[in-house]
Parts: structure tokens; sequence; C-alpha cells
């Protein structure tokens, strides 16, 4: 049985390199095909050749964008509506089509209907709850309704990450909900654990740069409180947030993109880990920190407080500098307390987002798609 993974529109394997997610994002298809003997694994991406070079031998690789970069971007969507026709002797090898993410599904949409394989949709966020809560121009919301209300209506299977995502699609788009499986992103809880190292008295964060981060609340909690601050990441907010340092006159530290398999030990530096974004859907960093045991605080909006059970295993505060400020002054006067919610944290996503977990909801989608049950 052959997987067709069909990438995000415009992403290659060069792109998750130098974002440093290529381990955390190739893992689970390496270990899927060691798990599961008779199936192999393709990644259709939009990359050229050189994408062979980040893949291990046991994936097949599907290079479609070998003329991306030379394609003018107003025509590189055309480009993509003709890659299930310019490559359908290899789609066609395919049992199940697999998305990566929504948008740029419909290479994976046409490609299931030109050829007769299984589609399967995955949602680690909502594209279209995303632009309505960005409050996205009006032309990027239609878009993004339409998207994925192509894919998620012709999908055999959707799997997301949380089930309030569920219900919003079954709602939104009027989807049967027996078509969708729930599981949250997964964690390497072996890579992600407490290191040993001395923490220092620093708050760190990990992630994009951007308005929706929230990251200037972040600063300025930090900044009157005189506490050290890190910032893991890129994005374009990032000469904004530079200029916010030099007014604050704070502690800030910034870093570029981190290969996640480094990412240990950063967590593991550090007293302690926040997450101020305004929404999230099931975030990555998050559950990583909690991995290993940091104490972390985060906003109370949907996407964390589904993750951070308040004065559990993490603190919750209410958006502003003032409740952010509260939790750093209890973490920095309590050592107790920290270590308290950093077990506990651990402990909760050794048991329900360890990597051996998903990949046995992954090996059941499978059988799901393939036997008919």
């Amino acid at each position: 049985m052959k997987l067709g993974v069909v990438f995000s529109y415009g992403v290659t394997l060069a792109a998750w390199h130098e974002q440093g997610n290529l381990q955390r994002e190739l893992t689970p298809y390496v270990l899927l095909k060691d798990k599961k003997q008779d199936l192999s694994v393709v990644f259709f991406t939009y990359g050229s050749i050189s994408d062979h070079s980040f893949l291990p031998s046991n994936i097949e690789l599907v290079a479609m964008g070998k003329n991306w970069k030379e394609t003018p971007k107003i025509l590189r969507p055309l480009y993509s509506f003709l890659m299930p026709f310019i490559y359908y002797r290899q789609f066609s090898q395919c049992q199940v089509l697999k998305t990566n993410q929504i948008w740029g599904s419909w290479v994976a949409f046409m490609a299931s209907c030109l050829t007769g394989s299984k589609l399967w949709i995955r949602a680690g966020y909502d594209h279209y709850t995303n632009h309505l809560l960005r409050n996205s121009p009006f032309y990027k919301k239609i878009i993004s309704y339409f998207v994925s209300l192509l894919a998620y209506r012709n999908a055999d299977l959707i799997t997301v990450t949380t089930a309030q995502i569920a219900d919003f699609v079954c709602k939104t788009f009027s989807v049967n909900f027996q078509k969708i499986t729930v599981h949250g992103n997964y964690i390497d809880t072996d890579l992600f654990s407490p290191l040993l190292l001395d923490k220092k008295p620093r708050v760190l964060y990990v992630g994009r740069l951007n308005i929706h981060k929230n990251i200037e609340t972040l600063m300025k909690a930090c900044a009157q409180l005189h506490l050290g601050l890190t910032i893991v990441g890129k994005g374009e907010y990032q000469d904004k947030l530079k200029m916010l340092k030099e007014d604050l006159k704070s502690d800030v530290t910034f870093l570029p993109s981190i290969p996640n398999h480094e990412l240990p030990r950063i967590y593991s530096e550090h007293l302690i880990f926040c997450l101020p974004s305004l929404f999230e859907g099931n975030p990555k960093v998050l559950l990583e920190a909690m991995s290993c045991a940091c104490a972390v605080v985060g906003n109370d909006v949907r996407g964390i407080k589904e993750l951070i059970c308040d004065k559990e295993d993490g603190l919750l505060f209410q958006s502003e500098v003032a409740t952010l400020q509260d939790c750093f002054s209890s973490l920095l006067q309590d050592k107790f307390l920290g270590n308290k919610l950093g077990d506990a944290a651990r402990k909760k996503i050794v048991n329900s987002y360890s990597l051996q977990s998903y990949l046995k909801f992954e090996v059941n989608n499978l059988a799901r798609l393939t036997c008919g049950h």
C-alpha cells in the first residue's frame, strides 16, 4: 500500500529544514513505515530535485516544484491546479492521499478525483477559523471558506487536533462527525524530556513573530519586573519587537529559528516558558515545553486553555500585562510551585500526546481508509 503526503501550497522540504522542523515532521512517517511493513510513503512537495537531500532513503519524493521559483507568483495557483494532471502517474500509484494542512488541499482533492484514491484531510489547525480570528480581508476569508468546504466535504477521513476544531468543522461545513478523528499534535517525549541543567531566571518564548502572538504584552510584563526574556523564532513583526526592546530598555535576547532537536536544551535552561498568543490551534511549542517539565504560562484563550489546567500543570493569565506579571511573580517567589507544575505538565504530555500513541492513531486511520472500517 502506498500513502501519498501532499504538502501545503508552496512548501518544500528545504523550508522545513530552514524552519528547524524537518526532523519533527519526518519522524512519524519514518516510524510509521517501520511499524507497518506493507506501507510505502511518497512526499509530493513544491521543491526541486534538491529536496532529495533532506529525505531518508525509505521515503520517496515527487518534487512538483521544479519550475516553481521561475513561475510568476500570479500564475502559481494555476500551476498548482495542473499538478494532478502533470503527475497523474505518480498520484495514481497511491491508494491514499493525505494533506499536510488545508491550504493547498485542492491538489490532493483533484488527484483523488482523477485516480480514485482515498482522500485524507489533515488539519493541524482550521485555516478558515484563523482568518476569522485574525480579521483578515474579506476575500481571504471567502477563499479560505471555499477551500475548506471543498476539502472537508469531499474527504473520506478528516483528522484534527482538538475536539473544538472537530465541532467547528461539523457545524460550519455540515460534515458528518463520524468522518472526523481527533488527536493532538504528537511529542517525542524521549527527545523532549527534562534535562538536568541550571535554569536561568529568564522567560522563554518560541514561535512565529507576528501580531497575533501578542509578544508585546510579554515583553512589557518582563520589562516591568526586570526579568530577562529569550525570544526564539522569526517573522514579519521582528523589527518592531526589536524597536520595542530599545524603547523598554529591557533584557531581551533574540535567537533565530533553532532545529527541533536542539530545543529541549533551550527549554530546560529557562525557568519559565510563556505562550501569550491571542489564539492557537494545538500549539506544538507549548506541548514541547510541557514535555520538558517547564513551568508554563499561557494566555487564557482557545487552543491554550484546553492544554493548561490553571494552577495544576501551568498558569493562565487574562491577556493583560498585570495578570501576566502576577503569574511570573508567583513562579519567581515559589520555586516549589514551578517544579510541581512542571512535573504535572510532563505527566500530561506523556499520557496523552506521546509519539507512540500518535503512531497507533495513524495506523488505525490507515486501516479505516483501506479496510472500510
